[in-house]
């Protein structure tokens, strides 16, 4: 993560940074990704680019958890609006393929096409962290079928994965929206009474 430097940034310093760091995602993988090329995009040497971050995956880290504060904000949850686990991970859906035709698409198109083992630990651990450290804020967990923590980072990872699938399927095919909304919602179901213990689901069913 950034150093403490970094807190102490100017909010038009930070943002030329966080600019350059889109550019630079935007065109290369993680593994090409190059801090020189960022420090001069941000107008900034390469030590003042170090003073603030230790490597390249902090800054890619950096980006990613900004995401992941943008789409907690669209969840609205709170003890008495809890989340429902499966409409959670379709609304991640939703935000992730709302920027498409945005200044973002580039950046979006090219992490989730390069999706190698460093970059997914990258992106679904703060994703599935939020999940498993926020359990009070989310309804229906006593009915999956999970005994520990782990289990449900398990779980959590299944749908993620589902979730990576269809957003790198939608951007990298010419498919109406239509489309990969039908096959998200389907995946969704069956992965729901897949992991739905077997005492619950036929009241889940009739509660559809």
């Amino acid at each position: 993560m950034p150093s403490k430097a970094y807190e102490r940034l100017s909010k038009e310093k930070e943002q030329r940074i966080l600019e350059a760091a889109y550019i630079e995602f935007s065109n290369y993988s993680l593994e090409k990704a190059s801090m020189n090329s960022i420090a001069k995009n941000a107008g900034m040497s390469r030590t003042t680019l170090y003073y603030y971050f230790r490597d390249i995956d902090d800054i890619f880290s950096l980006i990613i958890e900004k995401m992941m504060l943008e789409f907690k904000k669209t969840l609205n949850y709170d003890e008495n609006n809890k989340i429902d686990i499966f409409e959670a991970h379709y609304r991640f859906f939703e935000y992730v393929v709302s920027y498409k035709g945005t200044n973002r698409e580039k950046f979006i198109k090219q992490i989730f096409s390069d999706m190698n083992l460093k970059l997914q630990k990258l992106i679904t651990e703060p994703y599935i962290d939020f999940f498993v450290k926020n359990k009070q804020y989310v309804k229906n967990l006593e009915k999956l079928n999970y005994e520990n923590r782990n289990e449900l980072f398990d779980i959590m990872f299944s749908l993620f994965a589902l979730i990576t699938a269809c957003i790198n399927y939608y951007y990298n095919n010419d498919i109406e929206y239509e489309v990969i909304e039908h096959k998200i919602k389907r995946g969704l179901h069956l992965l729901k009474y897949g992991v739905i213990k077997e005492e619950y689901r036929k009241e889940e069913l009739e509660n559809e």
